[in-house]
C-alpha cells in the first residue's frame, strides 16, 4: 500500500474541512460574529456552485464538452465567477442585515461560502480517495475470486495507486487554502456595495475570482498540478492584501 498517499489524503481531507471551521469558530470566539453568517454563505454555495455550476459541468463532461481549450475555460468560467458572484451579493443583501454587514461578518460569510465548497468538492473526495487507498492497497487480486476482467482491473487501479505521489493532494490543499482567503476577500470587497454605494466593488470581486478560477485551470492544462498551485498564489496574495486595506482601523488608536 502507498502509505505515504494514504498519509497525505487524510490530511487533505482533514485540513479542508477544519481550516473553515477553526477560522469561523476564532472569529465567532474572539470577534463575536453569529454563526449565521456562515451559514449565510453556505446558502449562497449551495445556490450557486453545487445546484448549478457543479451539475453543469458534469453534464458538460458527460456529453462530451468538457471545458479544455482556451476561449472554453475562459467562457466557463466567467459563467462560472459572474454565477457566483450574483450568488454572493444577494446572499449578503438577503441574510446580512445592516448591523451585521461589518468586515468580521463579511469574513465568517466568505467563509462559509469557500468552506462548503472546501468541504462538500475536495474533503469529502479526499476522504474517498484515502478509503480507495487503503482499501485497494490492502487488497489482494488473487485472493478475492473475482473474475479475470475485474481482477484485472483491480491490479491496475493498485498499481496506479502506487505510482501516485503523496505531493498531489497536499498542492490541492495548498490551492484550496489560498482561494479560501480569496473567497473571504470576495465578501468583504462584495460588501463594499452596500457601505459605499459604488458597483465597481461588483467588478473588482468579480474580476478577482475569475482571476482565481482562470489562472489555475489554464497553468494546470498548459503545466500540470504544480503550476496550478502556484498559479494560485497570485490571487491569494491580492486577497490578503485587500483584507488587510479593508479592515477597519480601531478608534482606540489616538
Amino acid at each position: 500500500m502507498n502509505w505515504a498517499l494514504g498519509a497525505a489524503l487524510l490530511l487533505a481531507a482533514s485540513a479542508h474541512v477544519a481550516a473553515p471551521v477553526a477560522l469561523g469558530s476564532w472569529l465567532h470566539v474572539r470577534l463575536k460574529v453569529p454563526w449565521r453568517c456562515f451559514l449565510a454563505g453556505a446558502i449562497a454555495c449551495s445556490a450557486s456552485e453545487l445546484a448549478i455550476v457543479v451539475p453543469a459541468s458534469s453534464a458538460l463532461h458527460e456529453a462530451g464538452l468538457a471545458p479544455d481549450g482556451v476561449a472554453w475555460l475562459a467562457l466557463f468560467f466567467a459563467a462560472n465567477a459572474l454565477l457566483d458572484q450574483g450568488a454572493r451579493y444577494l446572499g449578503l443583501r438577503l441574510f446580512l442585515a445592516r448591523p451585521h454587514r461589518t468586515w468580521a461578518s463579511s469574513l465568517m460569510y466568505g467563509l462559509g461560502q469557500g468552506g462548503l465548497e472546501n468541504i462538500v468538492l475536495f474533503g469529502l473526495p479526499s476522504l474517498v480517495g484515502f478509503l480507495n487507498t487503503l482499501l485497494i492497497g490492502l487488497a489482494q487480486p488473487q485472493d478475492l475470486g473475482l473474475p479475470a476482467a475485474e481482477a484485472a482491473e483491480l491490479s491496475i487501479l493498485k498499481a496506479e495507486l502506487l505510482a501516485t505521489t503523496p505531493w498531489q493532494p497536499l498542492l490541492s490543499l495548498l490551492q484550496r487554502l489560498l482561494l479560501l482567503c480569496v473567497q473571504c476577500s470576495l465578501a468583504t470587497l462584495t460588501l463594499q456595495v452596500f457601505l459605499r454605494r459604488s458597483w465597481q466593488w461588483f467588478a473588482y470581486a468579480a474580476s478577482l475570482h475569475y482571476a482565481s478560477l482562470l489562472a489555475p485551470a489554464f497553468a494546470a492544462t498548459l503545466m500540470g498540478p504544480v503550476a496550478s498551485a502556484a498559479a494560485a498564489i497570485p490571487a491569494g496574495a491580492i486577497a490578503v492584501y485587500a483584507l488587510a486595506r479593508l479592515r477597519p482601523v480601531s478608534r482606540s488608536a489616538s
